[in-house]
This record gives C-alpha cells, structure tokens and sequence, in this order.
C-alpha cells in the first residue's frame, strides 16, 4: 500500500505569490486515501462557499444562463475552455483551491490543473448559485479509485456528470468516462 501526501495551496490573500503558503498532510493508506482526499475536497468547496469573491464569478460566468441546467453547462464550459490539464507529480495529491485557479484566469494565464483541482473549482462554483454538487471516484478494471470528477443536480433530470477530463478530450457535460467498475459518490 502506498502512502499519499496531500499537498494543498491555502489561499491567504486576493494576490497571487510565488511563495504560496503551503500544508502537507497524510492521506492514510490504501482506501483510505480515497476517502480522505473526497473528504478534503468537500471541505474546500465548503469552505470556498463562504468567498464572495467565489459568488461572484460564478455570477458573471452564468450570466445570461435561463435555467439550471445551462447555468451548470456553462460553468463547465468556461473551466473546459479556460484551464489546461496536467497531472500531479507521483506521491502527491496537489489540491489547488478555487480562488487560485481563478485568480491565475483573472489575470489571463491558463490555470494547469488535474481532474480533483477541476473538481473543486466547478464544485465551488456550482455550490455557490445554490445547485447541489457530489464528488463521484471511479476505478477503471476493478484497480484502485484512479479518477474524479463532480455531478451536479438538476431538478428535472437528476445528477449530471461534470467531468472535465473528458471535456478535455472532446466531451460534454453529461458524458462520464468508459469502462467504470466501481464507483463511490460524496454529495457536499
């Protein structure tokens, strides 16, 4: 079993630093580290709720949107068009908090983030217009939970996929990845 460490920007300010202040923390060990990265995940958004600064994008992101679900595709949308992909270094799980990520987008820069930091940043963002958000980990050929992604809930048709990872490759809020065998769901 294998030991994660979690390694999370706080976000102590409205400026972006070189020196970012950082925590370590353990995640545990095997299925552990799944829960506990989830866990640490919805105390981000949570906690990003309490951030105007958060509301306030996701007011300018949906602007126009007529309903719900375009408000959530549109949010999605955005993060799609306006962040790029790059995974973690091996034996950490980076966890970037919203206001950075969108602090990096304010002053025109392409924030890189993975599937858990585009997680938390569209969860954030959806939480904070008042649409009810999960945390869904999925394994691929029954292996270990290797992928994450957010839904969101739309009164009329339930829990919708937001993965940004297969927005990325061409897909669209609503798609989810090919071959899940497991599966775990976290609402925050």
């Amino acid at each position: 079993m294998v030991e994660r460490t979690i390694f999370h920007k706080i976000h102590m300010n409205t400026t972006i630093e070189a020196n970012q202040p950082v925590r370590f923390e353990s995640l545990g060990f095997g299925g552990l580290v799944t829960s506990n990265t989830m866990d640490r995940m919805k105390q981000i958004i949570v906690n990003s709720l309490r951030s105007y600064y958060i509301r306030r994008w996701a007011e300018k992101i949906v602007d126009f949107a007529p309903d719900e679900y375009s408000k959530a595709e549109t949010i999605y949308d955005f993060i799609v068009s306006k962040c790029r992909y790059i995974q973690d270094p091996v034996g950490l799980e980076l966890l970037k908090t919203p206001q950075v990520s969108l602090q990096l987008i304010e002053v025109g820069d392409s924030p890189a983030i993975d599937c858990d930091d585009a997680t938390i940043l569209i969860g954030a963002l959806v939480e904070s217009i008042g649409l009810p958000y999960a945390i869904r980990a999925v394994s691929f050929n029954n292996d270990e939970f290797s992928h994450i992604y957010g839904l969101v809930k739309i009164i009329e048709k339930g829990w919708i996929p937001m993965d940004f990872v297969v927005g990325k490759k061409g897909g669209y809020m609503g798609d989810e990845p090919q071959g899940i065998t497991r599966m775990k769901d976290m609402e925050v």
